[in-house]
């Protein structure tokens, strides 16, 4: 006789624009039982319950229901901060979108609230958890590139203006937009997780257009001011001794660079895309690249990419099963952290240092993807 998989029940709040692909994911794991939704918009609360079977709440209605365990926090990131406090307050465990906060002492208040009341934190971005990562990870640490020396990430994304309806909030400083946080922070989890926790980094941004004008239908013609840095560059020393170079834009027209390469002594991986690969493998006495088999099928696609939802998913896993989930809360304050000292190099124009440090997440076993249970 069959056993129903075991179900976390979760709540979430925040139903914006860019939210359909993460509620459309939530239908591809069963191990998570999605409730309701809220937003401080009541009327987009209730279209997102709509198309996805879910209760329309009002935010205190939603922490107030004692049949949720977890709340999923996709609210804009100037105000995500102070409504995971409100979640953890209420006795909720706590999965943020990235980043978990915009400022590191507002990020250690929600681990340390976190800590006193027995709570779980996880946090994006899921990247690091998809196949093509993973089947990094595992030819990294079965000794394929011998010890790993260097990496290099890119990733170019289309600007907003020229698809978002309301593109104006990716350019206002102190909203966690501009290609830092949009892929930037994407690229930093990436690397992380195949290379270890970063020691320092020198950072180097640049702003090239101080206004643009929107070509998306909503508000095609519409001028917009720009806040924040567009085009972000980094060197990023690892405290294994690795180093890598980022590049995260909104100003770059056309490329044939990888996502992601990553060369060691003995051998050399490359990934074209961070969230479909595939991942290609030449060692130093090989005279062409071999694509390497991923080391599980990456669930069903969603809308938006296979990726989206995969930490929310091992969480709930490792949750129900009383294990440490990957995408914890030491690993989202590494990111920000060392988001945020990029930023100051650059500002500054040195090196700095990164203060926090985090163990590289755990590896999936081979052949299983998120949401799946290894008992």
């Amino acid at each position: 006789m069959s056993t129903a998989p075991r179900r976390l029940p979760i709540g979430i709040i925040g139903c914006g624009h860019g939210t359909a692909a993460f509620y459309s994911s939530l239908r591809r794991f069963p191990n998570i039982q999605a409730l309701a939704c809220a937003d401080a918009d009541f009327f987009r609360a209730e279209t997102r319950a709509q198309s996805y079977g879910l209760k329309p709440c009002a935010i205190d209605e939603l922490l107030a229901d004692k049949g949720i365990a977890l709340v999923v926090n996709m609210a804009p990131a100037r105000n995500r901060a102070a409504i995971s406090l409100r979640i953890l307050e209420a006795k909720k465990h706590l999965f943020s979108e990235s980043p978990l906060a915009l400022d590191i002492d507002e990020a250690g208040n929600l681990l340390a609230e976190a800590a006193r009341r027995n709570l779980r934190i996880g946090a994006g971005p899921d990247l690091f958890l998809g196949a093509p990562l993973q089947t990094c990870r595992a030819r990294i640490d079965d000794g394929s590139l011998g010890v790993p020396l260097s990496a290099t990430a890119h990733l170019s994304l289309p600007a907003p203006e020229t698809w978002h309806p309301d593109p104006e909030t990716f350019y206002q400083a102190g909203n966690g937009g501009g290609p830092l946080f949009d892929a930037a922070l994407p690229l930093l989890s990436a690397l992380v997780g195949l290379l270890g926790p970063l020691a320092a980094v020198t950072g180097s941004t640049r702003t090239p257009l101080t206004e643009r004008t929107v070509t998306s239908e909503k508000k095609q013609g519409t001028r917009i001011p720009v806040e924040v840095p567009t085009h972000v560059t980094a060197l990023l020393d690892f405290a294994t001794g690795a180093v890598a170079t980022l590049t995260a834009s909104y100003d770059v027209p056309h490329h044939r660079q990888p996502a992601l390469e990553v060369h060691g002594t003995e051998g050399s991986l490359s990934l074209a895309t961070l969230d479909q690969g595939p991942v290609s493998l030449r060692r130093q006495e090989e005279a062409v690249w071999q694509e390497v088999p991923p080391i599980y099928a990456d669930p069903a696609p969603a809308p938006g990419g296979a990726v989206i939802g995969l930490a929310l998913a091992d969480m709930a896993t490792e949750l129900l099963y009383d294990r440490p989930h990957r995408a914890a809360a030491p690993y989202a304050l590494h990111l920000l952290d060392a988001l945020l000292t990029l930023v100051r190099s650059s500002e500054e124009g040195v090196r700095l240092a990164v203060g926090s440090r985090c163990e590289r997440p755990t590896p999936l076993p081979a052949g299983i993807a998120p949401g799946e249970v290894v008992v």
